[in-house]
């Protein structure tokens, strides 16, 4: 019986480090085959689907360095959201407090690898996803299990005027504020009031935990 053969193709505008990482992971592991991409440029769904072939695993590599939580999260649901049907998708050189996990998790990312890692979280990352597990540090795993649940009205969607649901639902999306002042037709001054008087009705602190709590209770 043939062995699964896995392709590994990473996305990231840093192409020396991106060849690296490829250097790195074909030395010991000859079973691997390789792609490079930009951010600007994702690999075509097609790249990676199946084609009928059960012997094949993809993982996909994401570059996060310099990306805000909304722009990862943006790119979950629009970029990415196609490949994550049917790929894994590991998240890298992600900021420690960027704050994404859950969501992510959520939206079927199944991996991290952050700023401050060691080149040994990417093999460890690569083998336990391609072992069917999810790659995550054991510190941030308990942050994830541990972290305290936001305060919340009894029925909180009832202290929010229809103006500041339709926002909040927005930013769910991923919409940015300018996207969100043209889609309403109203400036992006107001954009930026409805949300801080949402954010104090809500009581979260960013715009990441505000879509987190649109997706819940929304």
């Amino acid at each position: 019986m043939s062995k699964t053969e896995k392709c590994i193709h990473v996305i990231g505008p840093n192409m020396l480090q991106n060849q690296l990482i490829v250097t790195m992971l074909s030395g010991r592991n000859t079973e691997f085959r390789f792609a490079l991409g930009s951010n600007a440029e994702p690999p075509s769904p097609a790249l990676f689907s199946m084609n009928g072939d059960s012997g094949m695993q993809n993982l996909i590599l994401y570059d996060c360095l310099g990306k805000s939580a909304d722009l990862i999260m943006k790119a979950l649901q629009l970029e990415l959201q196609s490949l994550l049907r049917t790929n894994n998708i590991v998240l890298f050189n992600l900021h420690p407090d960027c704050g994404v996990e859950d969501f992510a998790l959520k939206m079927g990312i199944r991996g991290f690898i952050y700023e401050s890692d060691e080149s040994e979280a990417v093999r460890k990352a690569v083998d336990a996803v391609f072992a069917g597990e999810i790659w995550m540090s054991r510190k941030k795993m308990a942050q994830l299990l541990l972290a305290k649940p936001q305060k919340t009205y009894d029925n909180p969607r009832t202290h929010l005027t229809t103006r500041e649901t339709e926002i909040l639902k927005l930013v769910a999306l991923g919409k940015s504020n300018a996207q969100i002042a043209k889609k309403l037709h109203i400036s992006l001054h107001t954009v930026k009031t409805h949300l801080y008087n949402t954010y104090k009705k809500i009581n979260v602190s960013n715009r990441t935990l505000a879509a987190k709590w649109a997706s819940k209770y929304l």
